[in-house]
């Protein structure tokens, strides 16, 4: 490869991260396309417009946003004037329909009708759209760019689009291109064909076929075509090559300067709760075997692989260096983490000095030396795509999973100290009401465990329920009606290809409304509840001492010796009855008869579960990482001192 001073490219591509998307985390596709040009010896730069907007309209406006239906496109829809013109009959028509939910897409959302506040507020969020866009036009010298590249993720679409289109206007050499999630397969054909615009569009993985691009361009040769990424027919281009899959470890390491230099050295918002963004694996190694029926993620590339764990530990190690000074956390953004960093990369984590906060995805269906590991190693949050405890509705959504062992995974979550982040979801096709009752009869001797959100099912682009409709039942597939005013030009087909959250019509429970007013109401006093309960048990070999400060609670203090004490301990994690007497018989023979007894007692305790004549307790150990409220420890102080 030539070197840097011969192929004169410096400064000559600017990356853009527009909103409405979070300020909070750089763009890690952005920042690896940066690291990827800078080894090439192409200078670019990242300008993040979403952190001046959020400067702008204030991060509290924005955080109101985020709490809106997904599927109403608030972010998109304040930036879609600049793009389309001004149509106040069509504005109206999208609060009335979308954000008012007269078309009644949002039916179970609690905040499904936007109120007042937060409709002024953003109608402030779009009164300054035009000015921040000719701010973007006169932020950078774009007479010296010769290629801008857009990622475009969630609600940031539009944004994008008017930037880009103004760009080419005011600056016709540009070469604009496009990737991002909201560019994948037809998503980003549809671009394509709409908007002349845009020059490039990548419609997966960007890394290396981007950057071989602009290397072409910047070096006055023609660049290769790619079933991935899309040229204008105006840009000559030489037949397609076959591309070898990536390999993860050829990744480089994301370059966060840009980020940092200007949320922090140059923003006047809170640094507060900032992170980097790393990725270890892409695809899914479960959804490989069994795709998740409402599962969208991944689009056609769930094929797994994986960074090694020196590579890993390489990448996480260089960050940490170079950026911990801005912030310690570390949120991973795959879908799923590898099963074999837990003997490889985790241990690696938990010996080492770098003492992150770290995020990551993950299965439930862990052993419990699994979340020890998982703690030890930094993982305080992590999110295992709980849904539900209806062994039914799991079977149905294909998790793999029963709905007891989600049980276990929280307990021993809350005595480990990680926090899990889980949705409870609702609405899926072929449900019945007696699949959520079943499970609100759980609620309150759960009341101590991390609680969940509602989560209504939605239909999304790449998932079972989107690409086979049929065999779910699901009829009349349809966009969601916001679609029809961010895309007013387009036809109903061109909409389809262009949407990613869809809804259709399948059967549903007739007493559906009724109960998922009830699940809503037991999800919010399980959140309300959480700060203050309790269900914990200590032991001195002897005598097993079960505090309940639950309010479910029958009894506010339960001793165990004997038979009873060996029973709950062996039911920490999930025992079978067959299981449970073949243990009795060799170590209590004399109780074997008694078993089922002893277990109905603590089951009327209400502290443990049975599910399909397996056994699960439910009170936290106290030896590890949990510590109860301190009124409930006040309480229990008062009434022992030696074990404490």
């Amino acid at each position: 490869m030539k070197d840097k001073q011969e192929l004169n490219l410096s400064s000559k591509v600017v990356l853009v991260n527009m909103p409405i998307v979070t300020s909070q985390t750089p763009s890690l596709g952005l920042s690896v396309l940066k690291s990827e040009l800078d080894a090439r010896g192409i200078g670019c730069s990242v300008r993040y417009f979403n952190i001046d907007y959020a400067e702008r309209v204030g991060l509290d406006i924005l955080l109101d946003l985020e709490q809106l239906p997904t599927a109403q496109l608030v972010g998109d829809w304040i930036f879609s004037e600049n793009l389309w013109g001004k149509d106040s009959s069509r504005d109206q028509e999208y609060i009335e329909q979308v954000l008012k939910d007269r078309a009644n897409e949002h039916p179970h959302h609690d905040n499904r009708c936007v109120s007042d506040d937060v409709l002024s507020g953003i109608w402030y969020c779009r009164s300054v759209v035009d000015e921040f866009i000719d701010h973007c036009v006169d932020a950078v010298d774009w007479s010296q760019v010769k290629v801008v590249g857009f990622t475009s993720m969630f609600q940031q679409h539009m944004a994008s689009l008017a930037l880009a289109r103004r760009l080419k206007a005011d600056f016709p050499h540009l070469i604009i291109a496009f990737g991002g999630a909201n560019c994948a397969s037809d998503m980003g054909r549809v671009m394509m064909e709409k908007f002349d615009f845009v020059d490039a569009v990548c419609l997966g993985m960007g890394e290396h076929v981007f950057s071989d691009f602009v290397t072409a361009l910047l070096s006055n040769k023609t660049p290769y075509n790619d079933k991935n990424f899309l040229i204008r027919g105006s840009i000559p281009s030489l037949p397609q090559i076959a591309v070898k899959p990536e390999n993860m470890n050829n990744i480089p390491f994301p370059n966060f300067d840009d980020f940092f230099e200007q949320r922090v050295d140059q923003s006047s918002l809170s640094d507060e709760h900032l992170s980097m963004m790393v990725e270890t694996s892409r695809g899914c190694w479960w959804g490989q075997k069994h795709h998740c029926t409402f599962c969208g993620l991944n689009n056609e590339t769930m094929n797994y692989r994986f960074k090694s764990a020196e590579r890993a530990m390489e990448e996480f190690v260089y960050l940490t260096k170079k950026y911990g000074d801005y912030t310690k956390t570390i949120a991973v953004v795959d879908n799923i983490i590898p099963m074999d960093y837990l003997r490889t990369f985790l241990p690696k984590l938990r010996d080492s000095s770098l003492s992150l906060d770290i995020f990551y995805e993950t299965k439930a269906n862990l052993r419990k030396e699994h979340l020890k590991l998982y703690r030890d190693a930094g993982l305080n949050i992590i999110q295992p795509g709980i849904e539900s405890f209806s062994n039914r509705l799991l079977k149905m959504m294909k998790k793999g999973i029963t709905g007891l062992q989600n049980v276990q995974f929280l307990k021993w979550c809350r005595e480990f100290g990680v926090r899990p982040v889980w949705n409870y979801l609702a609405g899926f096709p072929g449900e019945v009401a007696n699949d959520h009752y079943q499970q609100l009869e759980w609620f309150p001797l759960l009341s101590h465990f991390t609680p969940p959100d509602v989560s209504w099912i939605r239909i999304d682009r790449f998932s079972p329920y989107h690409s086979n409709p049929s065999q779910y039942g699901i009829k009349s597939l349809r966009p969601f009606s916001a679609f029809k005013f961010l895309y007013p030009e387009f036809t109903d087909e061109e909409r389809a290809r262009v949407a990613y959250y869809f809804i259709g019509d399948y059967e549903v429970a007739h007493d559906m409304f009724s109960y998922s007013e009830k699940v809503n109401r037991a999800v919010h006093q399980w959140q309300d509840a959480f700060e203050y309960s309790a269900l914990f048990y200590f032991d001195d070999e002897d005598t097993l001492t079960i505090v309940d400060d639950r309010d479910c609670a029958v009894k506010e203090q339960i001793k165990l010796t004997g038979v009873d004490r060996w029973l709950y301990l062996e039911c920490d994690q999930i025992r079978s009855i067959s299981k449970l007497k073949s243990k009795v018989l060799e170590r209590y023979p004399e109780a074997v008869n008694s078993i089922e007894e002893r277990l109905q007692r603590l089951l009327d305790l209400k502290v443990m579960l049975v599910d399909d004549d397996k056994y699960l307790s439910l009170a936290v150990s106290i030896e590890h990482e949990y510590f109860p409220p301190q009124h409930t420890w006040d309480k229990v102080a008062s009434n022992f001192s030696p074990a404490l």
